[in-house]
């Protein structure tokens, strides 16, 4: 079907726990995650059904409580016992040191956080392409400068049977996507669901993609009524010098969260200075900035109705996923978090994206939305890994080997695991992929790696902001050496009326104003 998610499933006999991966109908068993001994076990397999929801009225009580993002930021506040104060400042405001902490008990008075450097680095533009309605699959040509890092091809029809993106030819007459299906993959994934289908480039390791050739690319959309975008991430020269990822989050009130604290209720008006958020959000950005050399940009807590809390059904869950119709189109995740996500009724999935690709940049849609539900199974750095596996599915990267043993991912440099049985995960090769369909044997996500066209994949879609030009940090990483980018420059939208919205400005959940 093109979904992508992974859930828990409890064996009433055997008192064994068993994480979901249901991409393809399929679940799976794994050893250990977080610290956390989930246990091994045989798998479940069942089929997911058609998905066809239609159009829900849903009224969200959001506004807007960060004001311009290149104002002065806030200075930090130095910690009481001789911590160092927070960096008051950002690249492109510039914001004063951090106060200097209180002398404690036990430890000397607080350095002041340093200034903000003044003078952002400039974001490149994205690039949109209308193509319009159509009604034919005769191929539509749009041109792609040399510049481009990668683009994304979103559609939406009313159509209920089987229709999508069938087919994308490069300037060379190379068909890197065909039958729905990226070339040397066999899972077809540009099909239509929830109203919307999609393909992105790069996709695969094809050389017309990787960076996308420049020139004349073709589209062809099935046969029905369908209006399409095509989305061009690109920079000044073609060159990857790092981003930045704005994150909207939407929480029901009343939602539970532990890690490092204990179990507690939350809202969106408190997420923000919340402990186990923080944890959260930082497991996140931490390893999308590891893996993929993108900083964290804007937080955004939107508060949204407690009815969310448990999402169990079509209807439920096709109104949980579109609560990002509160917030403006752009370039943003989005991520509802709430206790039960079940849309397919009785099989509740620890996370889920709502497509490979999901409908990047345009909001309010039923895939344009991921969901992660928090068990008290699972600690922060799971949470936090498991939005940035659905992240990738979201972006366009499959499995690197399907637990039905038939389907895999179309890279050539991501090992697949030939026989993959889910009682022995631990001999499969391609284990440690952030894009392997069970978490196996990882404490906190150590030892995941990503291959080098997986990262090009995600830095060609279009979600993230990236820097025109510049230098880039490089880390330290098993396969790929992307870097890290930290600024914020947004306008923001004027504030709904009586609306809610609580954001954590800068690269710290530290303040809401």
């Amino acid at each position: 079907m093109g979904w992508a998610a992974h859930g828990l499933a409890s064996d009433a006999a055997s008192g064994v726990r068993q994480v979901a991966d249901t991409a393809h109908g399929e679940w799976a068993s794994v050893a250990a995650f977080g610290g956390q001994a989930l246990g091994t076990s045989f798998a479940y397999r069942t089929r997911m059904t058609n998905w066809n929801f239609g159009f829900f009225a849903l009224t969200i009580f959001v506004g807007v409580a960060c004001g311009e993002a290149d104002a002065t930021s806030d200075p930090g506040t130095g910690a009481t016992n001789g911590g160092a104060g927070a960096a008051g400042g950002k690249a492109g405001s510039s914001g004063s040191g951090g106060a200097a902490g209180a002398s404690g008990s036990s430890g000397s008075t607080g350095a002041a956080g340093a200034g903000g450097s003044g003078g952002s680095r400039p974001f490149a533009k994205l690039e949109i392409i209308e193509i319009g309605s159509t009604n034919s699959n005769k191929p539509i040509e749009f041109d792609v400068p040399d510049e481009a890092l990668g683009f994304h091809i979103a559609s939406r029809s009313d159509f209920v049977g089987m229709w999508g993106v069938e087919r994308v030819l490069g300037p060379d007459g190379e068909a890197v996507f065909d039958a729905f299906t990226p070339k040397g993959g066999n899972s077809a994934i540009g099909y239509g669901y929830l109203g919307h289908a999609g393909a992105t480039v790069p996709a695969n390791d094809q050389p017309s993609t990787l960076p996308p050739m420049a020139g004349k690319w073709q589209v062809a959309l099935s046969a029905v009524p369908t209006e399409s975008k095509v989305y061009i991430q690109k920079t000044s020269d073609g060159e990857f010098h790092g981003g930045e990822l704005d994150l909207h989050i939407y929480i029901p009130d009343g939602l539970k969260i532990h890690d490092p604290d204990p179990m507690h209720a939350i809202t969106a008006a408190d997420a923000a200075m919340d402990a186990s958020v923080q944890a959260r959000v930082d497991a996140f950005f931490d390893r999308v900035t590891e893996f993929f050399g993108i900083g964290r940009g804007l937080v955004e807590f939107h508060a949204i109705e407690a009815k969310h809390l448990e999402a169990v059904g079509e209807a439920a869950y096709g109104e949980l996923v579109k609560v990002s119709g509160s917030v403006d189109d752009g370039q943003a995740v989005h991520f509802v978090w709430a206790q039960t996500v079940d849309p397919f009724g009785g099989f509740p999935v620890w996370g889920i994206s709502p497509g490979i690709p999901g409908q990047a940049i345009e909001t309010g849609t039923q895939a344009s939305t991921l969901a992660l539900a928090l068990w008290s199974e699972f600690n922060a750095a799971a949470d936090g890994l498991t939005m940035v596996h659905e992240l990738g599915h979201f972006l366009g990267l499959n499995h690197t080997t399907e637990l039905d043993g038939v389907h895999a991912d179309p890279l050539t440099d991501t090992a697949q695991c030939a026989g993959i049985d889910e009682s022995n995960l631990g001999a499969c090769p391609d284990k440690s992929n952030i894009m392997f369909p069970a978490f196996y044997g990882t404490t906190g996500g150590v030892g995941i790696e990503v291959s080098p066209t997986q990262v090009a994949i995600v830095r060609g879609a279009p979600v993230y902001r990236a820097y025109a030009s510049g230098p880039v940090e490089t880390n330290a990483l098993s396969v790929g050496s992307p870097g890290t980018a930290m600024a914020v420059d947004r306008v923001r939208r004027p504030a709904l009326a009586g609306g809610r919205t609580f954001v954590a400005c800068g690269h710290s959940l530290g303040h809401v104003r």
